[in-house]
């Protein structure tokens, strides 16, 4: 059975207390990477270099500009060596 946590419900415009719309499959899958991706997932205690894949549905910002934020984070903060790898379907 598939494990779905909700990260976020919100929308594109950010309702206030609701983040960006966030889906984490089975503990390691992230379904899109909204802009506030890092708040996100650092409200769940889940390690940016914890999700070996990312699904992006389609291109709206809402949907994709948190990536280089988390691409970054993982560089330079909780995957400093690199060995966690991970995968991006688009």
């Amino acid at each position: 059975m598939v494990e779905i946590q909700f990260l976020g419900t919100g929308n594109a415009f950010c309702p206030s207390d609701r983040l960006h719309s966030l889906v984490l499959l089975d503990g390691h899958i992230l379904v899109d990477a909204p802009p506030t991706i890092i708040p996100q997932l650092r409200r769940a205690d889940i390690s940016p270099s914890s999700i070996s894949n990312i699904l992006i549905t389609h291109w709206h910002g809402d949907h994709t500009f948190g990536l280089p934020f988390l691409l970054i984070e993982r560089k330079y903060i909780s995957d400093r060596e690199g060995e966690a790898k991970l995968t991006i379907h688009c």
